[in-house]
């Protein structure tokens, strides 16, 4: 699937009491939301759900940070890399002096 296809749209309005959500079908969040809800409308694409305040959760994702094993790790990686990296220089205009 392409991105585009895996698409899920959550839309709300302070006068209304639910959100609206729309979600292409074969995507993850559309599996999630047939399963326990009905659709108002659906159509080739995918469908639109109604679903109460109280009814959705929107998460923060959580910051990763990597241990001091994972860090000093990923530092040796980076001193390797620089050991065998190289530098290829062309030169693009005359040196002064020639």
């Amino acid at each position: 699937m392409e991105p585009g296809e895996r698409e899920t749209i959550i839309r709300t309005d302070d006068s209304e009491t639910e959100w609206i959500i729309w979600s292409a079908k074969g995507s993850r969040m559309y599996k999630k939301l047939i399963r326990t809800l009905t659709p108002r409308r659906a159509d080739d694409h995918g469908a639109f759900f109604a679903v109460p305040f109280a009814g959705v959760i929107v998460r923060i994702p959580k910051k990763k940070t990597p241990s001091p094993e994972q860090r000093e790790k990923m530092q040796e990686r980076g001193r390797q890399l620089a050991k065998t990296r190289q530098v290829i220089v062309f030169p693009t205009h005359k040196i002064l002096g020639e």
